[in-house]
């Protein structure tokens, strides 16, 4: 008897974004990896432009770790506030989190790249 073939439908994800202190970078990718949350990107920012947004932000004051990681929003409210608390964004530190929303076909891309999504 032949085996229907199912497929999985991916989780719906957003892009999480993260710019803070060098060296913190690092902590957010193990909190990433600990959480099964693959396909993250880190980057390291050298570097900026003068403007007083960016002194609000902290971007002037040193080089910066840039994190991009493809979260499912099922998972979303939990990462967020994890990130917060590794960042320091809320207390004590300069930099920004932010979220933005992506294609769905991201999703698909994922599950293409055999990437666990959700």
């Amino acid at each position: 008897m032949r085996e229907k073939n199912t497929k999985k439908i991916p989780a719906p994800v957003k892009l999480l974004l993260c710019i803070a202190d060098r060296g913190i970078g690092k902590d957010i990718e193990n909190y990433l990896n600990d959480h099964e949350l693959k396909g993250g990107l880190l980057i390291l920012g050298k570097g900026t432009a003068e403007s007083d947004i960016a002194d609000i932000f902290g971007f002037g004051l040193s080089d910066k770790d840039i994190v991009g990681c493809l979260i499912p929003i099922n998972k979303l409210d939990k990462v967020v506030e994890d990130i917060n608390q590794i960042t320091g964004v809320e207390t004590d530190r300069y930099g920004l989190n932010m979220i933005l929303d992506i294609q769905s076909m991201a999703s698909n891309m994922l599950e293409f790249l055999n990437i666990k999504v959700g």
